[in-house]
């Protein structure tokens, strides 16, 4: 290893993060000098790198910077399909000179968190992008190298793309492993380069193949290009060492000889993106066949009408089978510590997860807010489980108490001090909390009177029972909860200020189911171990098609109204297998679901199904499976409405 190679290593780095975020210091060459730049820059601004938000996506923005670039996009699409391809998993961007994410492709394309918004280091901390801005040259950031706790899980690129030397604007690709950084920077200049040249004009057709070929050539997997017609026209040298057919008369066959040969044709459909484990053989023209497995595929199509799929294979030798994969099984429970209390495999919730223990072992208050049911004391007990603190967890609900008690309850009150009081006196709730934590839930819902006292209680840290002349110092550590917009509040004068800002030294936004329905089979299957042991039931098995209901279903009650049906169907099916039966029998109603969901009246329902074959890219059986019915049923809806798998309504 050499000497450079040592001093940026990952432990040098966390070691001087935690002594920059202590101290203001960063340990001379100890930090590559663009991230050390990064780090003082977000530091200059007043980053939170324990912070857990981002900015809120901007539609009215995102529209209008896609009609402005609409002729970039319709360039740099195709290529950004072709590099996911090449870099086999992640999420790639398109970037504005400003910094506004306007386009992006990745299995979490919805995710807010990233499109739409702008990725400024004020807002956002250090990202390859903001180097890249600042150095005016592609740059590569390590996740351990992010400012933002909340940003350490993914690696990133990015790199400037130049049409005639003024800059049109970035791509940025994200990884959470696999890819070095040389790899990364190559996939990234190469794409940037490739879309500079496409927009600038003049490439034609060879020209444009030999850009595609560049990038998948990056590649360390077998990916080939495949026109409409089943015609490979296009391989890289990972797949090239495969597919080696001979001539007739001994000589190499040209790669574009080679004909793909499939019991269904149809998952090579040029119109959109799939991911799956499909057995088929590559057959060339001369007969020699080649047992493969397609691992994805993206459709490209560019603007001059040069359309074809770009497919990652795995291939077996002519004559031996590759092992067929199993279908994705529905995920297992996560294996979690005692102290953790809550379950989840999303990226949404594994970036929280990561703030969570990392921020646990201090004692900075912390604000979390969520819609109800969310998970939020599920979350606070969580981060006191993990504290270490000796004390008691004690949680509060401001929104259940009357306001001329709160007084009393939160810090005690001698005896006599008023009509009613106790005769021996009482401790008050942030006393018996001493060394531990106070969960103050609905914090939202304080009364004024009482945010004084609290934010008193902050700055003091002492407590002062009612009727009593003493204060006495406690250590504790506070966590609040709110499912209101406290920014909203306080622009109403409902919430103090400078309360908010004590407690937010550290904020968590817990996402609502909805928006994590990766996490609803282990939940499920969580709920349905918890509840079973509590009543003395066997664990059920739970149906694959049960999930499918339950993705099509918004959640407004998120976790809790998970857990309580799952509760519900556990009783009702007195512990045995729960079925997508059991679900329309004990909970939804299969016409008023469905209905709901689906129909509303011919019309929704036309609209429904056409809008998502779209989004399934013609795929029946899978549009069937969302929708709960049969393919027949599906398909004799689609007969009456004028509806075809590939163009929608007719």
């Amino acid at each position: 290893m050499a000497e450079n190679d040592i001093q940026y290593s990952r432990e040098n780095t966390i070691a001087a993060w935690h002594r920059f975020i202590e101290s203001g210091t960063i340990p001379e060459g100890m930090v590559r000098r663009p991230v050390a730049e990064s780090w003082l820059r977000c530091r200059e601004l007043g980053v939170d790198p324990f912070g857990a938000t981002y900015p809120h996506m901007s539609r009215q923005v995102l529209n209008k910077m896609q009609q402005e670039n609409h002729v970039l996009l319709s360039y740099a699409i195709p290529c950004l399909r072709l590099l996911r391809s090449a870099a086999g998993a992640g999420g790639v961007s398109l970037i504005s000179p400003s910094l506004f994410v306007y386009y992006m492709l990745s299995e979490y394309e919805s995710e807010p968190l990233s499109y739409g918004i702008y990725l400024d280091e004020r807002t956002c901390g250090n990202t390859a992008m903001s180097i890249a801005s600042h150095e005016h040259e592609a740059a590569f950031l390590h996740k351990y190298e992010k400012f933002r706790l909340i940003d350490q899980t993914t690696s990133s690129a990015a790199a400037p793309i130049r049409v005639g030397g003024e800059l049109a604007g970035y791509i940025a690709l994200s990884v959470t492993s696999g890819l070095s950084s040389e790899h990364m920077m190559a996939l990234v200049n190469c794409t940037a380069g490739f879309i500079g040249e496409l927009y600038a004009g003049g490439l034609g057709k060879d020209g444009l193949m030999a850009g595609c070929q560049r990038i998948i050539d990056l590649a360390h997997r077998p990916i080939l290009l495949m026109d409409s017609t089943g015609a490979i026209i296009a391989a890289n040298s990972d797949c090239r060492r495969f597919i080696s057919a001979k001539r007739p008369d001994g000589s190499p066959a040209r790669i574009a000889d080679s004909l793909v040969d499939l019991d269904d044709l149809s998952c090579f459909s040029l119109d959109g993106s799939a991911h799956g484990h499909n057995s088929c053989n590559i057959r060339t023209i001369y007969n020699t066949t080649f047992n493969c497995e397609i691992i994805s595929k993206e459709s490209i199509c560019f603007p001059e009408g040069n359309k074809f799929a770009a497919i990652t294979i795995e291939v077996s030798p002519p004559g031996r089978q590759v092992n067929a994969k199993e279908p994705a099984a529905i995920p297992s429970l996560p294996s979690r510590p005692v102290n953790v209390e809550y379950v989840g495999v999303s990226m949404e919730w594994s970036k929280i997860d990561h703030v969570i223990s990392r921020i646990a072992k201090y004692p900075s208050n912390v604000l979390i807010q969520g819609e109800s049911g969310t998970g939020k004391e599920v979350v606070a007990r969580t981060i006191h489980n993990l504290s270490g603190r000796s004390g008691n967890f004690v949680a509060i609900n401001c929104g259940d108490i009357p306001e001329g008690l709160l007084q009393s309850e939160f810090f005690g009150y001698e005896k006599g001090s008023f009509t009613g009081a106790n005769r021996e006196g009482r401790m008050g709730k942030f006393e018996y909390a001493d060394h531990g934590t106070v969960f103050l839930d609905e914090i939202g819902d304080m009364p004024l009177s009482m945010q004084v006292s609290l934010l008193r209680f902050i700055q003091e840290r002492t407590v002062q029972r009612i009727g009593s002349n003493q204060t006495k110092p406690v250590d504790v550590r506070i966590v609040a909860a709110t499912n209101k917009n406290i920014e909203e509040m306080i622009k109403n004068q409902l919430f103090r200020n400078d309360l908010y800002y004590r407690l937010n030294i550290i904020g968590i936004t817990l996402p609502p189911l909805r928006d994590r329905k990766d996490d609803i089979p282990v939940l499920a299957q969580y709920f349905a171990k918890s509840i079973s042991s509590q009543y003395g039931l066997p664990v059920p098995e739970i149906d694959p098609d049960v999930y499918n209901i339950f993705n099509r279903y918004d959640w407004p009650g998120n976790v809790r109204e998970l857990r309580n049906v799952i509760e519900k169907l556990l009783i009702m099916s007195d512990g045995q297998r729960i079925t997508a039966h059991s679900v329309y029998a004990y909970v939804f109603d299969y016409d008023t679901f469905n209905g709901s969901r689906i129909a509303g009246g011919e019309a929704s329902e036309k609209d429904r199904i056409a809008t998502s074959l779209i989004a399934n890219r013609g795929n029946v059986s899978k549009t069937a499976a969302e929708f709960g019915i049969a393919r027949d049923t599906l398909y004799r809806k689609m007969k009456k409405y004028g509806i075809t798998a590939n163009r929608g309504v007719s």
